[in-house]
């Protein structure tokens, strides 16, 4: 914002990419340390270790990408552009506070900052109807949602007297049913765990999800399917085992009930779409599912296999809507029809969408099957056989959703409406397309290093 004010427009970009990577070096300063010590600085409601450094390193390198993509997506636009990118860069500083928080109202800052920097720009687009109509469900919900997740936060301190992660497991190591206030501790976590399934999408509180999707912004599309999901199950994942360890046993059960809605439902409804964007929303609502299963099945000192699932599913995404951006804006359609004939006018964008929605239907040995790969042996040693075999059902089902896109690209004829695409957006397709075949290609060295 200080570069706009100073006139230098065409260093707004070089200057937000800098500072992301300037972040994402100080961010594995302490790498090497047992334990980081950030008490007298943040008053231990912000913590910072080697898993935290990791999901760090996620949202970040996604959002080195998103501010390229937003490069061009914007490029017609300069004069609003240090305006999107303040916001973007917002939003990650939300996402971020979400994944190193220790504290519950840390947590809802970081919630919070993400979320509002979101509404925002999911009705960015003044000029379109769909945009507004967007933005607008997506703040009336997304605050009803807040304000449940908020309640629950009360209804928890109320009972405990704290909201900080240690001292709530601690009080929850020694809680049994003779303990006051045990209604107030556990409508508090179930109006939690609500607000949590609100922000990733999962069934039955998925609805907004396909609607904020299809109006927003296709960058702003990309950003919510990526960096907002992965922060928010980083957060949820982190929040159940930090916290409500101890009490598991009795919210295991709606866990795997809502695992299973939100993978089936899901797949099921994706099929029927004829809009890429609401394709992907329901993609990503099943793939919210699979994460679900992993908090399920994946203890802490296993964190790496979420880590794992979360970078091959956000780059996925990423190389997706980065293909679907310059043909949405060129073929002036956001439907599956508008991929007809892609191989034979750009092969590139072709080639790399293959892979990405071949990772996301999870064919080996894409990043998209390890992923899954580890979460179902984990599933498989916690004794939930039947999820996994729901599981594995749905994922031979989402392959044929994906399949309409590979006959549009390669069967169908392409009309002679050119699509615009610069050689530097293709050099970062490519770029992004190796990273995806790196992680797919090395996982168990990758999640060896992490």
């Amino acid at each position: 914002m200080l570069v706009e004010l100073l006139g230098l427009r065409k260093l707004v970009g070089p200057v937000a990419v800098l500072g992301l990577l300037v972040t994402l070096y100080l961010n594995f300063m302490h790498w090497n340390e047992e334990v980081v010590v950030l008490d007298p600085i943040y008053n231990d409601m912000f913590v910072v270790n080697k898993m935290t450094m990791v999901f760090n390193a996620i949202i970040l390198s996604l959002a080195v990408f998103l501010v390229f993509m937003g490069a061009n997506f914007y490029k017609d636009e300069k004069k609003h552009w240090s305006d999107y990118l303040s916001i973007y860069i917002f939003a990650v500083c939300g996402a971020i506070l979400m994944i190193g928080s220790h504290h519950l109202l840390m947590t809802f800052i970081g919630i919070e900052i993400l979320s509002v920097s979101l509404y925002v720009l999911a009705g960015s687009n003044r000029t379109k109807v769909e945009s507004n109509e967007a933005g607008m469900k997506y703040f009336i919900m997304g605050a009803f949602a807040s304000g449940i997740l908020l309640f629950g936060m009360a209804l928890l301190f109320g009972a405990t007297g704290t909201l900080h992660y240690q001292k709530l497991n601690t009080f929850l190591l020694a809680f049994n049913n003779s303990t006051p206030n045990t209604g107030f501790l556990y409508t508090g976590m179930v109006l939690i765990l609500i607000g949590f399934f609100f922000k990733i999408s999962a069934a039955p509180f998925h609805f907004w999800s396909p609607d904020v999707y299809q109006g927003s912004p296709s960058i702003v599309t990309a950003f919510m399917a990526t960096i907002a999901k992965i922060a928010a199950v980083t957060s949820l994942y982190l929040l159940l085992n930090q916290v409500f360890v101890a009490l598991h046993e009795l919210y295991d059960i709606l866990l795997i009930l809502i695992c299973i809605a939100t993978i089936c439902i899901g797949n099921i409804l994706a099929i029927v779409q004829t809009n890429f964007k609401r394709m992907m929303a329901y993609s990503g609502i099943s793939h919210a599912g699979f994460m679900i299963l992993g908090i399920l099945a994946v203890d802490f000192n296993h964190w790496h296999v979420i880590a794992y699932y979360t970078m091959g599913y956000g780059f996925a995404n990423l190389v997706g809507f980065g293909v679907a951006i310059p043909v949405f804006k060129s073929m002036k359609n956001e439907n599956v029809a508008a991929f007809n004939g892609l191989f034979f006018k750009r092969p590139i964008l072709a080639v790399a969408l293959t892979i990405a929605l071949l990772s996301m239907a999870s064919i080996p040995p894409l990043a998209g099957f390890w992923g899954k790969y580890y979460i179902l042996s984990a599933a498989l040693s916690k004794d939930l056989l039947l999820i996994v075999i729901i599981a594995i059902i749905n994922t031979v089902l989402s392959v044929y959703f994906y399949f309409r896109i590979f006959v549009a690209m390669y069967a169908r004829k392409p009309d002679n409406t050119p699509i615009e695409v610069s050689s530097s957006y293709k050099f970062l397709l490519i770029i992004l397309t190796l990273i995806l075949l790196v992680i797919s290609l090395m996982p168990d060295m990758i999640a060896g290093c992490i």
